[in-house]
């Protein structure tokens, strides 16, 4: 029995090294990678037609040990990573808190791709987390990707997100809001990549000296007030808030810059579907409460924040609610709900222009007594009124010590 235990053995190991021996002949193998910032691990190689994983790694972060313990790849459209944590203090908390920071605040990825070949690579962000289920004294998570078209995907610009196409209900149905955020409606919008933070100061200053007319002293005044820029001293921010974002800008200022960036700035129904991030019918981006753990405002900092500082919502986006108001595209109305087809769904609602691109081409044309939408609520704002679904509306020339922007781009 002990010999034929041995040549069972040795025989799997033979299978195991001709498999490893497989892969290296292997000319494009698909690479299986996770992303954490700039840094990349590889986690295991998947064999073409097969989708089975020939190596394992790990990926550790803060003192956390990833170990990739299965792919099931049967699915066409998605591939499912099953990881378990090591080294959290063997608690379920632990572990769900190990969790929601790598793949809610830490924006780790999957890159699936060749192995010799970055210009064909592809970044999927995890898009669904399954329950926590406890196995062999280890915490096991699913995390899903969506890979459907992936030879197609691109990586998103750097610092931006890609938020999916899809339908959600825009709106409240809380009787104590305001109407013009009443009453809920089916909304879809496509595809769009959107800058994880808000436009900071170092951003801004880059666009500043590239585009002298819109300076502190020598932007048109018919753009701004005269608080435009307030607390700067030229081209330059104040000392330490390279990393805030950037306020005193006017809706005029904000486009600017996004069309300098190539970019532009998000509809009124992308800002609100992207802030909610994959959440239906909850009044935060995170769920129905909020904390001064999960975003800056009721004054209780008494300033803006830096970027990140807070976690991000279920897109990776940052600060969609707080710290300081976003410029949307659109014209403000109150109305603007009800004409929104009351038993069908409105796609990619604007208001305020016939088209995105004509509006973006001629901005500064724009009337200045036509206020434009703000949205997220700031600092200084109570709880009630940075909920996902409060809108504002100011005029396009006014600056203020809480409005600032972030911008989108077409897929």
């Amino acid at each position: 029995m002990k010999v034929l235990m041995s040549i069972i053995a040795v025989t799997i190991l033979l299978i195991g090294f001709l498999a490893c021996e497989r892969v290296s002949q292997i000319v494009q193998p698909t690479e299986l990678a996770i992303k954490n910032g700039n840094n990349k691990f590889t986690v295991g190689v998947i064999l073409p037609l097969t989708g089975h994983i020939s190596s394992t790694g790990q990926l550790v972060k803060t003192g956390i040990d990833l170990a990739l313990s299965e792919i099931n790849a049967a699915q066409q459209n998605n591939l499912t990573f099953k990881f378990i944590i090591e080294n959290n203090n063997s608690t379920p908390e632990g572990a769900v808190a190990a969790i929601n920071k790598l793949v809610y605040e830490d924006q780790v990825s999957v890159i699936l791709g060749s192995s010799t070949s970055s210009a064909t690579q592809a970044s999927f962000p995890i898009m669904e987390v399954s329950h926590l289920t406890w196995a062999d004294d280890a915490p096991v998570f699913t995390a899903k990707v969506d890979d459907t078209n992936a030879s197609d995907v691109p990586m998103p610009p750097k610092g931006m997100v890609l938020v999916p196409a899809g339908e959600f209900q825009m709106g409240s149905n809380d009787p104590r809001d305001r109407k013009d955020a009443r009453l809920v409606h089916t909304v879809y919008v496509d595809a769009f990549y959107m800058d994880q933070t808000e436009v900071t100061n170092t951003q801004y200053k880059a666009f500043l000296l590239e585009n002298p007319q819109w300076q502190k002293g020598r932007v048109n005044a018919e753009f701004v007030n005269a608080n435009y820029l307030k607390h700067w001293n030229g081209n330059n921010y104040p000392s330490g808030r390279g990393n805030h974002p950037v306020v005193y800008v006017s809706w005029y200022a904000a486009m600017a810059y996004a069309e300098w960036a190539g970019k532009r700035l998000p509809t009124e129904a992308e800002w609100e579907y992207a802030a909610r991030g994959g959440l239906a019918g909850k009044k935060y981006p995170h769920g129905d409460t909020i904390t001064p753990q999960d975003a800056n405002y009721g004054g209780s900092v008494g300033d803006t924040t830096p970027m990140r500082k807070y976690p991000g919502n279920g897109y990776k986006l940052y600060d969609m609610t707080g710290n300081v108001s976003e410029w949307c595209l659109d014209m403000y109305k109150a109305d603007f709900y009800s004409t929104f087809p009351q038993n069908g769904v409105a796609r990619n609602p604007l208001s305020g222009a016939k088209s995105v691109n004509k509006l973006m081409d001629n901005f500064t044309e724009v009337n200045r007594l036509e206020p434009r939408v703000l949205r997220g609520g700031t600092w200084l704002n109570s709880a009630y009124f940075v909920r996902v679904s409060c809108r504002d509306g100011v005029l396009p020339w006014f600056t203020f010590y809480s409005y600032g922007f972030r911008c989108v781009k077409e897929k």
